[in-house]
Parts: C-alpha cells; sequence; structure tokens
C-alpha cells in the first residue's frame, strides 16, 4: 500500500526547490569601485564629516588595541545588517556586498553613504582573524542609525594581534 506525502512535506519540498532555483537565477557581476576617500587622518569629533547623501548615512569610529591601547591602522570595518523577527535577530555579513572601511594610520574609520538600518560592527578579517563588536552583554551590539545623519560609534576596543 502506497502512502500519500504529506501536506507539510510537499510544502517543506516547493519551499527548496523555490530556494534553490532562487539562487540559480542569473545575476549580472556587480562592479566593485573603491570610495573615493574611506580614510579618516583626524578625529572625527574634530572635523566635521559632510552630509550623507539622500536617504543615506555614514557610520564612522576608531580600532583600539585592548591589549597596548594604541589605534589599530590598516584593518576593515564591516558593516553586518541586523535582521529582526519579533524578539529575535541576526546579522547578516556578505561578504561582496557589506559595507566597509578600512582604518588609517590613527585607527580612525568610516563607511560613507549606506542604508540607514541596524547594524553590528564586524572587526578585521572574516576569513583569518576579526572580532564582532559586543555589548555590556557579551552579545553583537546593534547599532541604529538615521537617515542623513553620521553616527560616531567612538572607540571601539578589540583584542585582535595584528601582524
Amino acid at each position: 500500500m502506497k502512502r500519500k506525502p504529506s501536506i507539510l512535506f510537499l510544502l517543506f519540498l516547493g519551499l527548496l526547490l523555490t530556494l534553490f532555483l532562487g539562487a540559480c537565477k542569473s545575476q549580472a557581476t556587480p562592479t566593485i569601485t573603491a570610495p573615493e576617500n574611506t580614510a579618516v587622518t583626524t578625529d572625527p569629533a574634530e572635523t566635521p564629516f559632510p552630509t550623507p547623501e539622500a536617504e543615506k548615512t555614514s557610520v564612522t569610529g576608531r580600532v583600539l588595541s585592548t591589549v597596548t591601547g594604541e589605534p589599530i591602522s590598516n584593518i576593515l570595518v564591516r558593516l553586518a545588517r541586523v535582521v529582526r523577527d519579533g524578539e529575535r535577530a541576526a546579522f547578516v555579513l556578505e561578504d561582496a556586498f557589506s559595507p566597509g572601511g578600512m582604518t588609517d594610520t590613527n585607527g580612525y574609520f568610516i563607511v560613507p553613504n549606506v542604508d540607514a538600518i541596524e547594524y553590528v560592527l564586524v572587526v578585521g578579517d572574516v576569513y583569518g582573524q576579526y572580532q564582532i563588536v559586543e555589548g555590556e552583554d557579551g552579545r553583537a551590539k546593534p547599532w541604529a542609525t538615521t537617515v542623513g545623519e553620521v553616527l560616531n560609534v567612538g572607540d571601539l576596543k578589540v583584542d585582535l594581534t595584528i601582524p
């Protein structure tokens, strides 16, 4: 005697097929161009930044070593978007599309003209050494941004061994 597939199984199979076919859709290869000037050479508090483009925001701050207290230069700071579902939240860091910027010799960075959403900051190379900026509770800290404003996250202290 044959069993009929359950409705739940068929729905799961349909969802899986939809996800698979959606992932196979051809997309144009994005052109990646470096921003004109993402390095900051002075204290952002002393030098006002240009107003972000319409419907955009910018994020700035400074990366310091927890070991030495010194600025960490030439390190990548990435913005991972926060996705919420009621009480739960997750962050998504897309290697090709998540915005980011490099620190200058004084540890300052700016990520200009990004979407005004919530972000989690990831410092370092996600394929090597990196650190997710945490809140006091030890969990990834979400940063809310506002359209037309520059969010200064202040000093980010990280424990990374930089060669």
